[in-house]
């Protein structure tokens, strides 16, 4: 198969009067944003089966590739290679490696600037010396507050910091990755099941980010490489002397191209059915076992996130369905493996050093649901997270306090409102 795409595209962004005129006191302001590019793209694929119907089974190969001409950026072209080799009915063996490539689009492109403001609890140096005996912040921020010299008693009280954010044309770069999925799939004849492993190893390059100001200066005073880490230079204090000098003044929120993302892992899907006399029962699993999410920013300030917060190194799904009639039950359990975080901080009484454990073991949440269909109508009565399940705290061993504020509420995916029903009724028209 062959194919060609030539694609015209146009962007015109019109913020409100108030807005484009700066005049909401407190709130953003921003300009107009016009771009326009043009795409052209050749492409095509191509599969040749090397063995049909042999005692070695069957094996294919499969090659595409694909040319891509942006206007306002330049050429790239990308390709994908795959082999599947089925040596008998229940099981087939795959792998695909592959290129893809992005350019920035319209709105990273030529957005015109625009202003917000920000709390100057974004902070992290806000109270930094009673956020470290709380457990709040690592004594990496800590100290590398310290060596900003901000005091340890800095309250942030004072005006709002200024982000700004506008588009990189000519600045930045696209996007472009690589990736290996190396695969198994098993469908045995004796019962209705499917099984499928496949280890996965993707990079990516120059993607395109606007951080966010809270990122930015938490990335900064986190990080290793403090002060020379580039995102430090993204903001700057007030300075001058006075009692406004360390709050925060500007942050720079732009557009930017993160230096490199490597992620590599196991997925695992199964799906079991059987029909009984009296309904049909559908069992269901996905799983990743992650082991290895290295996030490099920029060049030479790469960490591995696996198994930190908000990254932990295992979830899955497991799914239990059965039809009866026009009844169906539902029930789900959700896997979250652990996470942690372990620093060591200076006991405040000055004998030795306690323990600063954000510690997320590992959580199941359970939801079941009931529903009815009838001739137009449609009905759903659940409860999720039906034990209630409390998120992870922030602990500080060592220390007569515990807490679940600070970085275990970052992470998304844990349940922080509680068991709960939930009803839906729906009609077809």
């Amino acid at each position: 198969m062959l194919g060609a795409v030539i694609r015209r595209d146009e962007l015109t962004d019109t913020p409100g009067h108030v807005t484009l005129a700066g005049n909401a006191w407190g709130s953003s302001a921003s300009g107009i944003t016009n771009g326009e590019d043009t795409t052209t793209e050749l492409f095509g694929e191509l599969a040749i089966p090397l063995l049909r119907g042999t005692e070695a089974g069957d094996l294919e190969v499969s090659l595409s590739g694909r040319y891509t001409d942006v206007e306002s950026f330049g050429e790239e072209s990308t390709y994908k290679f795959g082999v599947t080799w089925r040596p008998n009915s229940e099981f087939l063996v795959r792998f695909t490696q592959g290129t893809s490539f992005r350019a920035p689009a319209l709105f990273e492109l030529y957005l015109n600037g625009e202003s917000s403001f920000v709390g100057q609890r974004i902070d992290p140096c806000v109270n930094w010396g009673q956020n470290l005996i709380d457990g709040i912040i690592s004594q990496r921020v800590a100290d590398n507050c310290a060596a900003d010299g901000i005091p340890d008693d800095h309250d942030g009280a004072g005006s709002s910091a200024t982000a700004f954010r506008s588009g990189g044309a000519g600045l930045l770069a696209a996007e472009t990755s690589e990736a290996q999925v190396l695969g198994i799939v098993w469908t045995p004849s004796f019962a209705n099941l499917s099984f499928a492993l496949d280890y996965f190893e993707i990079e990516v390059e120059n993607e395109i980010a606007a951080l966010g100001p809270a990122a930015i200066v938490f990335g900064c005073y986190d990080s290793l490489n403090f002060p020379a880490d580039p995102l430090c230079g993204l903001f700057n204090r007030v300075g001058g002397g006075g009692a406004n000098q360390y709050l925060i003044e500007t942050i720079n929120n732009s557009f930017l191209n993160i230096n490199s993302q490597v992620n590599r892992g196991l997925d695992l899907t199964a799906q079991y059915g059987h029909e009984f006399s009296f309904g049909d029962l559908t069992l269901a699993a996905q799983a990743t076992w992650q082991f290895e999410d290295t996030l490099e920013l920029f060049d030479g300030t790469g960490q591995d996130n696996n198994g930190r917060n908000g990254d932990p190194d295992f979830v899955g799904n497991l799914d239990a369905q059965f039809e009866h009639g026009d009844w169906t039950f539902f029930w789900r359990s959700q896997f979250i493996g652990h996470a942690s975080d372990i620093d060591t901080v200076p006991d405040t009484n000055g004998a030795g050093t306690i323990r600063y454990d954000i510690d997320q073991e590992f959580i199941t949440y359970h939801s079941a649901s009931i529903s009815r269909d009838f001739d137009r109508w449609g009905i759903v009565l659940g409860v999720a997270n039906l034990t209630n399940q409390e998120p992870p705290q922030v602990t500080t061993i060592g220390a007569a306090s515990q807490t679940n504020i600070g970085p275990s509420l970052l992470a998304s995916q844990y349940d922080y409102v509680g068991r709960r029903l939930f009803l839906r009724v729906s009609r077809d028209f």
